[in-house]
């Protein structure tokens, strides 16, 4: 939003505006692929090697272990999605998503 107003409604040099408008259609079309869960993952088969999934896998899952300890479900469950995204194959993933997406729903059910 604050690209896309930028001059704050002045009038831009031509050859600006259409660099404003190439980045911001680069912008857009970035933003669709992250959003797409295929092309997230063959953007990464394509850039990034095995062992770097399963890093990024086992450091989130870390990190949702953590973060359930302070009751922070919704990024818990986030965390645990993204690590099987990278991962898919890995049970106790989806075993603590589980588990968190329970203890998130009993919480929101006491309304704390």
């Amino acid at each position: 939003d604050e690209y896309e107003n930028y001059g704050g409604g002045k009038e831009l040099p031509d050859d600006v505006r259409k660099l404003k408008d190439e980045i911001l259609t680069n912008i857009e079309s970035c933003y669709l692929q992250v959003k797409d869960e295929d092309a997230r993952r063959a953007t990464r088969k394509k850039f990034y090697e095995p062992q770097q999934h399963e890093f990024s896998a086992d450091l989130l899952f870390t990190q949702g272990e953590m973060l359930m300890v302070r009751h922070q479900w919704d990024t818990v469950i986030d965390n645990f999605q993204r690590a099987i995204e990278l991962m898919p194959t890995v049970g106790k993933y989806r075993q603590f998503l589980q588990q968190a997406q329970q203890k998130a729903r009993a919480r929101a059910g006491s309304g704390e």
